[in-house]
């Protein structure tokens, strides 16, 4: 799994809807679940295999995220 962190719900929110039209699908977890260490809050974790294509939607939409993992 790979996981983008954003800096509020909204943002993730956003960024879940953006993805699932494209056909990638996502779940949105809190970093304090898994590590809190970026000052980012909400995270998705969508499989490795859809990285490059989940980076590029985000990208065309402007949407702001940090790679975690």
């Amino acid at each position: 799994m790979v996981v983008f962190g954003f800096e509020s719900i909204t943002s993730a929110m956003k960024a879940r809807k953006l993805l699932r039209r494209a056909g990638i699908s996502s779940r949105l977890v809190r970093l304090d679940e898994i590590d809190s260490d970026f000052g980012c809050t909400y995270s998705l974790e969508i499989s490795e295999i859809l990285l490059l294509e989940a980076v590029a939607v985000l990208r065309r939409a402007s949407v702001s995220y940090r790679l975690i993992q």
